[in-house]
């Protein structure tokens, strides 16, 4: 709900160098990790997320410990970590937005 209601939504996560794709472990991820792997590695991959199916990807592999991801909302200074099971909010004033 808070990314419909965003206009910007940046993503902020480190790719690993090598994901050793011949594993079962990532084998499972593998349309995640596609979605969301830049095509130039050099480029900072710090961009609006405003594809649904980008967003999913990223939630996925930060909800199954493959990934550190930060959301970064501006508008409404809002900062979210996931990486694992835990998702957690940073955020200047009160939450009674969630």
């Amino acid at each position: 709900m808070i990314w419909l209601g965003s206009t910007e939504f940046y993503p902020s996560y480190d790719v690993p160098e090598t994901l050793y794709k011949d594993t079962m472990y990532n084998k499972f991820y593998e349309r995640e990790w596609n979605e969301i792997i830049p095509e130039n590695r050099e480029e900072l991959n710090l961009i609006n997320v405003d594809e649904y199916s980008m967003l999913i990807a990223l939630i996925k592999l930060a909800d199954s410990d493959h990934l550190d991801v930060f959301f970064f909302i501006l508008e409404k200074n809002i900062v979210f970590r996931g990486n694992g099971l835990a998702f957690i909010i940073y955020r200047e004033h009160n939450l009674d937005l969630f």
